[in-house]
């Protein structure tokens, strides 16, 4: 780190090479301060370093340390979003090396760590969604596999979810082409949104509550309603709608009043984006509604009237 430091004042060349130098270091913490610092300053690199460049990250990515290689990828979306699109396809061939840090991570409970990950990963895929195009189906997968894992820290399950919502912002078309995308993402907003009023069983905090919403909105119930609006606006109800139905009438006769709740709290969700289909079953949506309005349970009814306003 002195090295690095002694060279700041340097023009950007000199920085680089010692960059380089440090980024195959034997020393981990050498390795780790050399992409922080790449993080930092991605316009250091130049064109005429590209393949030098690809190297560098495609040995951070396997790096045998776990800090080195979440630095790296952190480094990586810096330097990928400060690229020209046509430079950027250079780099497509880094995704595979990229996803394998993952499941290492999950693997042994890094919560901390493959939340970082996660937030590189939306980072890259608000600029260049296409990139993950060929092994899409395999990061649903690994993303659904997180979002459901309880085990695991609330923070990257949602960071999980924040990345594939972040699919169906920027790349509809490919959320919509891949076979599992729609289905499980459904599932699982809807499990998050029964993750509601754990410490308050019968509702007596919330309804002593001035704000009956209850912006909690680093819980898991918002999240997940959160998704579904998103979803339903950005793929549509032709997608969205039948995804959400297989689940919704079978929650509102549950025993839960959580499972009812969210039923209903997925129907407002939806309602905007899935609008001009659920028209046309209004008799079958209200049917399912309107009862809630006497469920014994004040939040079921609260859910049930927010329902009936959208």
């Amino acid at each position: 780190m002195l090295i690095i430091g002694g060279v700041l004042g340097e023009q950007w060349p000199e920085l680089l090479g010692v960059l380089f130098q440090a980024s195959q270091s034997t020393d981990p913490g050498v390795r780790d301060s050399a992409f922080r610092i790449f993080s930092t300053t991605p316009g250091i690199i130049e064109k005429q370093h590209e393949d030098m460049v690809l190297g560098v990250f495609s040995k951070g990515f396997r790096d045998e340390n776990i800090s080195v290689r979440i630095s790296a990828m952190e480094a990586f979306s810096s330097f990928f979003r400060s690229i020209t699109k046509k430079s950027q396809v250079k780099y497509f061939s880094l995704v595979p090396d990229v996803l394998n840090i993952l499941p290492p991570l999950k693997e042994a409970d890094e919560s901390e760590e493959l939340s970082k990950a996660f937030i590189a990963l939306i980072e890259l895929a608000e600029v260049c969604p296409k990139m993950f195009k060929t092994l899409f189906n395999n990061l649903v997968k690994f993303s659904i596999s997180v979002i459901g894992d309880k085990e695991l820290s609330d923070q990257v399950r949602q960071n999980a979810l924040e990345l594939m919502a972040t699919f169906a912002d920027y790349a509809p078309k490919m959320c919509k082409s891949d076979p599992t995308y729609a289905g499980e993402m459904v599932t699982q907003c809807l499990s998050l949104m029964t993750d509601v009023g754990l410490d308050d069983e019968d509702a007596a905090e919330w309804t002593q509550s001035e704000d009956l919403d209850l912006e909690e909105s680093d819980k898991n119930h918002v999240a997940g309603e959160q998704c579904m609006d998103r979803l339903a606006n950005k793929l549509g109800g032709q997608v969205i709608l039948p995804a959400t139905f297989v689940w919704v009438p079978r929650m509102m006769s549950s025993a839960s009043w959580r499972d009812r709740h969210a039923a209903l709290m997925a129907i407002s969700a939806i309602s905007e984006g899935c609008r001009d289909l659920m028209e046309g079953e209004l008799d079958q949506v209200l049917a399912l509604v309107v009862p809630a309005l006497q469920d014994p349970h004040p939040r079921v009814r609260f859910a049930g009237c927010n329902a009936l306003a959208k």
